[in-house]
Parts: structure tokens; sequence; C-alpha cells
């Protein structure tokens, strides 16, 4: 799921800042940062299973192996994520065991070589405006239930799953956004006209933004399969402990002087509790056919639960969102997935907050291992579209 993976800087403004402002950019860049830090990551969210649902640990008879590797963009935004894990089942226990780490790194707004008069060297040398990256781990235990046919005793009917995990991580993300700038004795001009800049009497003011937060998740899920039918929930509960810093600053490009004009920090812990179901179904033409098709659902809703509605009290301004932030469904998913023989190939869409993932895939399966390539494209904010690649795969052993 970002990140900035889907963040973008807020709106040029004026070249002069006040209290309010300073407010206002606080209770945005929070409410972007934190909507991204239990991201879906990939298009194809099913191939990654333990990150999906942790009743999928010991799911296959044999031991396994997942990981999974993304790059979105280039250029101008260039995201990469990676993610592995590993799961198994406890035969004499009846209980399926996983472990998982997924990381994700992400750069944004290149800092051209005509704008870098704008910043002093530790800005301009990071190459862009906005990084962000994210790491956690986690672990689950998924205990297995089954029933059996009454005429066929070895031969399971149905599979009840229910699971716990936990997960600890954390993300970082930083920015440079209200960019202006003038050059001595003429008008004030927007950060998007300096390509036209050719004078080294530069004068610039920005805004640096820093966020950082530690999270710590529990949460259980729930498996239904009957070989036909899969149905998947899972609820998480979060915890994030966050510092965040905004401060101003003013940089002459004459004297290489930078100043800081004014810094506001807040530490805060926040809670939210985040709940996603998945339901699929494999149709054949026969028993024994060699083609199946299985459409998969996905819905998630996300909910604050100590941020207050819109409202002025004293200083807590962190509290002033309005009340569809505080609770929001901010996860849709389907796909169809094909299988003929041992290859696969399919289509899928993701939705995560602002972020909207969509392609084709095609992969191959066997008793050792299946792989995954998909293709297309990620849309941001439902105006930039990002080329979108990434495989997956599983190992059986």
């Amino acid at each position: 799921m970002t990140t900035a993976f889907y963040k973008h800087a807020a709106a040029m403004y004026l070249f002069n800042y006040s209290i309010p402002l300073q407010r206002l950019l606080f209770i945005v860049f929070f409410i972007l940062t934190l909507q991204d830090v239990t991201a879906q990551n990939f298009a194809q969210i099913n191939q990654l299973p333990l990150q999906l649902n942790p009743s999928l640990a010991g799911a296959k008879d044999k031991k396994r192996i997942s990981a999974g590797l993304n790059q979105t963009g280039n250029g101008k935004y260039a995201q990469r994520t990676m993610a592995i894990g590993y799961d198994q089942m406890a035969k004499k226990l009846h209980v399926g065991l996983g472990i998982y780490y997924l990381n994700n790194k992400n750069n944004s707004q290149l800092i051209t070589d005509a704008s870098k008069i704008l910043f002093p060297e530790h800005i301009s040398d990071k190459k862009f405006h906005t990084k962000n990256t994210q790491q956690y781990g986690g672990i689950c235990v998924a205990p297995k239930y089954n029933i059996y046919y009454k005429n066929i005793p070895k031969k399971i009917k149905y599979t009840f799953s229910p699971s716990l995990f936990t997960e600890a991580g954390k993300e970082h993300y930083s920015t440079i956004t209200n960019i202006t700038y003038k050059e001595y004795f003429t008008n004030t001009f927007s950060y998007t006209d300096a390509e036209k800049l050719q004078s080294d009497s530069v004068h610039s003011k920005y805004t640096k933004y820093e966020f950082n937060n530690t999270f710590i998740r529990i949460g259980m899920g729930f498996q239904f399969n009957s070989g036909k039918f899969i149905l998947l929930s899972k609820t998480t509960f979060s915890i994030n402990t966050y510092q965040e810093g905004i401060q101003q600053y003013a940089y002459s490009n004459v004297t290489s002087y930078e100043e800081c004009t004014s810094n506001i920090s807040l530490n805060r812990t926040l809670y939210t509790i985040e709940s996603n179901v998945h339901a699929g179904y494999t149709f054949s033409l026969n028993k024994n056919s060699d083609f199946t098709c299985t459409p998969i659902l996905g819905i998630g809703i996300r909910h604050y639960l100590n941020l207050l509605p819109s409202s002025v009290s004293g200083e807590a301004y962190r509290n002033n969102v309005s009340n569809a932030d505080i609770t929001q469904v901010n996860y849709t998913h389907a796909s169809g997935n094909f299988r003929y023989k041992k290859i696969l190939f399919g289509v899928c869409y993701t939705k995560y907050i602002s972020c909207i993932y969509n392609g084709l895939t095609i992969g191959y399966q066997s008793d050792l291992m299946k792989i995954m390539l998909t293709g297309g494209a990620n849309l941001q904010l439902q105006k930039n579209a990002y080329h979108n690649i990434e495989i997956t795969t599983d190992l059986f052993f």
C-alpha cells in the first residue's frame, strides 16, 4: 500500500506564510501520510498469500517461500517494493505457521538541474523533493479445521481456518513543497517557472515536512474453503506512534545561506482499525476440465478511533478532520484469474485510497513453483499514470 506511495505535494502557495496555514498543512500532510501505512503495494494482491490474509499460512501441503518485486514509474517518479514470506503446515498440531517481510521505497518530484539553484546542496543533492521508505515484518499462526465427506472419510469437504497475527514496522516520509522564489529587485514567481532561471541572484522560500511513524499491528483472519468457493476476512488493529515536523525556510543563492523562519513539531499516538473481505469462486466446464476461471472480489474499510469530527478545540488542530476521513472505504479489488493446465493468465483492478492499479497477468504453475508476471498502469490521484510491472513467485518443497 505509502508511502509516499500515493502522495503528491500540496498545491503551491503564495510567498508569505502564516501560522493558520502551517496548521492546515499539518492536517493535509498527516491524512495523506497515515493512509498509506498499510498500503496494498501489489496489483495482484492474491499472489502474496501471507500479506493478503494470515489464514493462508499452511494452506499448501508443502513448505512455501513466497516473494514479490514491484517497480512503478521511472524518472520523475520511482517506486520499488519487495516482499518475501515463508509458511508451512505443522501437521502434528494442525496449525499453519508463517513469517513475512515487506520493504517499500518511493522517490518522486525530481529536482532538475535548472531548479537546483533554489536549494542548498544538502537538499539538491538528494535529487527528489519527496522520499518515502516503509518496512515491516510479521508472524502468524493459523489452525486448520477440516470437515470430511461421510462416504469418503479422507477427502476434505470444507476447511475452516481462524488465525492470529502481529506486525511491527516503521515509515519515514519527507518532502519539500510550497516552493516560491524571486530574483532580487524583480517580482515573485512560482516554482513552475524555475526552468527559466538564468541569474544567480535568487532568493527562495520553501517548506520542509518530515514524518516518522513506528507502528504495531495485531489482528485476526479467517478462511473458509470448499475447494471451489473461498472466503477470506482480516481485521487489523494498529497503534501508530508518530513524530512529525514542518519547517519553513528562506534560502539565498548569492550567500548560500539557509534560514529557518518557522518550526512546528508534534508527537502523538493514533489508533486505527481496518477490516477487509475477499471472496472467490472457481468455475470449470466439468470436474476434469483443464480450464478454470476464478473471479475474486475484495473490499476494505478503515476507521480512525481517536480522531474527532471537524471542530475548533483550542490548539488541538490535529483532530480537526472531516467526518468523511474518520471512516472510509479505503480498498477495493476485482480480478479474473484463469488457468489452462499449467498456464495462468488474468486481469486485475486494485484501488487503495487514491491509487489505482490495473493490468494483465500471465504465469506458470507446477507442483514445485508458481510464477506470475503482471504489467499495467498505476493511476495516482486520478490523474498521474505510471507504468507498473511486478513479478511474484511461490516455491514449494
